[in-house]
């Protein structure tokens, strides 16, 4: 049997091989035992390339990389369109609705309009979904 007279001494190899590395007490194969045991020159083999890193999300922006942002001065031209027009409502005030008509803005759009004239104290709100310049009461 072959086999089996290979595998006793590839068994008895390995062995002698990990008992001699107890010895030391290292808890592993070194790199010329390990060759000695399979029969390799592991000076054939190139060393292992390091693992490179998974690149995640967006590549790092930088001052150079970034897209410049629009520059806000005072409040937007949608803002100043909202503020006119319930300044031309007169003492009945407006409702937001009707805003979105006059300007063609989204209705939504039109809501942050109004908070945030709201917060500047440029226009108040004496009843729900109706709103006034701030100097109307």
């Amino acid at each position: 049997d072959m086999e089996e007279l290979v595998g006793r001494a590839a068994r008895d190899r390995a062995d002698a091989v990990i008992n001699q590395d107890h010895k030391t007490a290292t808890g592993t194969i070194s790199d010329d035992k390990l060759g000695e045991l399979f029969g390799l020159e592991l000076d054939d083999f190139p060393p292992p390339e390091a693992p490179r890193k998974k690149q995640t999300g967006h590549p790092k922006t930088t001052a150079a990389t970034r897209r410049p942002g629009k520059k806000k001065e005072g409040p937007g031209q949608d803002a100043i369109l909202v503020h006119n027009c319930i300044e031309a409502s007169g003492p009945d005030g407006i409702s937001a609705r009707d805003l979105a008509d006059i300007t063609a803005i989204p209705v939504s759009r039109i809501y942050v309009i109004l908070r945030s004239l709201k917060t500047q104290g440029l226009i108040i709100s004496p009843s729900r979904g109706t709103y006034l310049c701030g100097e109307q009461r």
